[in-house]
């Protein structure tokens, strides 16, 4: 089954995208359908998705171009591609597996056989996802043994956790917990910086991890808003000032609880949250 597995297709023919979307949700995986090529790269680079199923005839963009763009994105070079056409000549395969397309089907596609692939590619990505993320993990322990505050992720990722669900928020979960474990991981090269939130996020890209997570990274020690960010949907929003907190935390109020008293009468946390962070740091 392809439960949670995010998928985008771009296709101009409703009738063949719909064919292939009720499968695949069928199977379970979420299904974004964009029938120009343009709006389809702009939604793959705004999105966090586990594969591209690509018709080559699109207005706008057309799917060479796409995939062309696609494989020159540092963000998303690895995200693995199936085309699917009506015109399967020698021409367009050559250029499409050229272009670093996975697969080329054609039209009209035999949909056991795209549920095969679709799984087949997208267990692969995970697997070469969880090999960088574990490679992630040991250094950014490098890191903490280091700077001498060995397991401060790992607590972090903790108050994340428990933040999160006073909030009752699910979406982006495994995203957080990651942004948690690597959200100081720049700092084995700033030190002390205030740069070190874009450092671990290039260091997170550059190892191919999603754009959620990497921007988490980047701004966890930002003042933003989502006005000012129009991109940032809400519940990502909500999620980066969960990290920011989790991180005040262990950095704030476990060596102060007089600051966590001093917040709360100020008005400056979540009541939600309060109950929470009293017990993570055994305040009262």
């Amino acid at each position: 089954m392809l439960a949670g597995t995010k998928v985008l297709i771009a296709e101009d023919d409703p009738n063949s995208a719909r064919l292939i979307s009720d499968y695949l949700a069928a199977k379970g995986a979420q299904i974004t359908w964009k029938k120009d090529g343009s709006e389809a790269l702009e939604e793959a680079q705004a999105g966090n998705y586990d594969l591209l199923i690509l018709d080559l005839r699109l207005p706008g963009k057309n799917g060479f171009v796409v995939a062309r763009e696609i494989r020159n994105d540092e963000h998303l070079f690895d995200l693995p591609i199936i085309v699917t056409s009506a015109f399967p000549d020698e021409q367009n395969l050559l250029l499409s597996y050229q272009l670093g397309v996975n697969l080329f089907l054609s039209k009209p596609v035999n949909l056991k056989k795209l549920f095969l692939h679709v799984k087949s590619l997208v267990t692969r990505k995970h697997k070469l996802e969880n090999k960088m993320l574990e490679a992630l993990y040991r250094l950014n322990n490098f890191c903490e043994e280091k700077l001498n505050r060995p397991g401060h992720a790992a607590r972090v990722e903790n108050n994340c956790l428990a933040l999160a669900a006073a909030c009752k928020l699910e979406k982006h979960m495994a995203s957080l917990r990651v942004a948690a474990r690597l959200h100081d991981l720049g700092l084995i090269f700033t030190g002390n910086s205030s740069e070190h939130g874009p450092v671990g996020a290039k260091i997170t890209r550059i190892f191919g991890v999603n754009q959620e997570i990497a921007y988490l990274i980047e701004k966890h020690h930002d003042n933003i808003t989502p006005v000012a960010e129009k991109r940032l949907d809400d519940m990502l929003y909500s999620y980066l000032e969960i990290l920011k907190l989790a991180e005040k935390i262990e950095e704030t109020y476990r060596n102060s609880i007089s600051c966590f008293y001093q917040d709360q009468d100020k008005g400056f946390l979540n009541p939600e949250v309060i109950p929470v962070i009293s017990k993570l740091i055994g305040a009262g």
